[in-house]
């Protein structure tokens, strides 16, 4: 499991945080997963699950308060990728984790973590630096 760490920073705190509870999250759905499999996990995978989908749209609609302040050329493309998450994240049907809940779990947790990853590591790198120079200009 990969966990938060200073390589995912980007210096702006209030990212930061959102992005480090986002992890929380994901750490969440291991701990779902490392439970015994007699136990039911649905309602701990649908919990996790909406406070997932909330938490996401609010830090989604915040990072995009401050692209909008910046200035950023990409802005629509960023965007773009904020709400095919979303979509993948609302398109999981309660049905089939309920069939499969160690598979949903998992499925869960892979699609966060790689999102996590890719988005954190090179989309929100790219426009925090964007971000920095925009400040210290306006400094």
């Amino acid at each position: 499991m990969i966990k938060w760490n200073e390589r995912y920073k980007l210096g702006i705190d209030i990212i930061d945080m959102q992005h480090k509870k986002l992890f929380d999250l994901a750490e969440e759905a291991e701990v779902i997963l490392e439970q015994p499999d007699y136990i039911d996990k649905f309602d701990n995978i649908v919990s996790l699950l909406d406070e997932l989908r909330d938490y996401i749209k609010y830090h989604f609609s915040q990072e995009e308060e401050i692209l909008l302040k910046i200035g950023y050329k990409k802005f629509f493309a960023h965007k773009v990728e904020h709400t095919d998450f979303i979509e993948s994240i609302y398109g999981l049907d309660l049905g089939d984790i309920d069939r499969n809940q160690n598979e949903h779990a998992l499925t869960l947790l892979n699609t966060l973590m790689n999102w996590l990853i890719e988005h954190v590591l090179v989309q929100d790198k790219e426009w925090s630096t964007v971000y920095h120079d925009f400040y210290k200009v306006s400094e």
